[in-house]
């Protein structure tokens, strides 16, 4: 079926093109959390895998209706959970708190693949993360400057992550 080859071959282009446009970010990412420790390391994976996992559910479900949810974002569920775990056991006057609280309120932008308003959950994550956002720019301001560059990264991958379900997913992952 020619058709279903090119739908299919969309969608992982399409995929393909969101990963490459975060790959700076995470790499970003992935340097200032060296920068911040390893005690920040097992967050950032889990956020970074979140990401992964959510470019596989584009790449293999997008515009196409899917009838067993569970199988479709359980890998992606489990990813944001293991964020968010991370982010509840945070000790309130640890020092990477702020950090780990960002990532926590940015893997909510990844329900979209979920959401009736996929732009809308997207804005909501970054209106959540706002705060974070503005106390690591401060922190960096007063001490070293990977707590701003931490936090642009991490606002840099969700607001791709917007612009690209803006343009390709506006009315949801699976309309056609």
């Amino acid at each position: 079926m020619p058709g279903k080859v090119c739908i299919e071959s969309g969608r992982a282009t399409m995929a393909e093109a969101l990963k490459a446009s975060l790959a700076a970010d995470m790499k970003r990412l992935d340097t200032t959390s060296e920068r911040l420790g390893l005690r920040m390391q097992p967050s950032v994976k889990g956020f970074q895998s979140s990401v992964e996992e959510m470019i596989k559910v584009v790449a293999e479900y997008g515009g196409k209706p899917v009838l067993d949810l569970e199988t479709a974002f359980g890998t992606l569920e489990g990813s944001i959970e293991l964020v968010t775990e991370v982010r509840d056991g945070v000790s309130k006057n640890d020092l990477l708190e702020l950090h780990i609280l960002l990532l926590g309120d940015a893997v909510a932008a990844f329900c979209w693949v979920n959401d009736p308003e996929p732009v809308a959950c997207c804005d909501n994550a970054l209106l959540s993360m706002e705060s974070g956002i503005a106390a690591l720019r401060e922190k960096s301001v007063r001490s070293d400057p990977v707590h701003a560059e931490f936090a642009d990264a991490v606002e840099s991958i969700i607001k791709k992550i917007r612009s690209f379900v803006q343009e390709h997913y506006a009315s949801g992952l699976f309309a056609a």
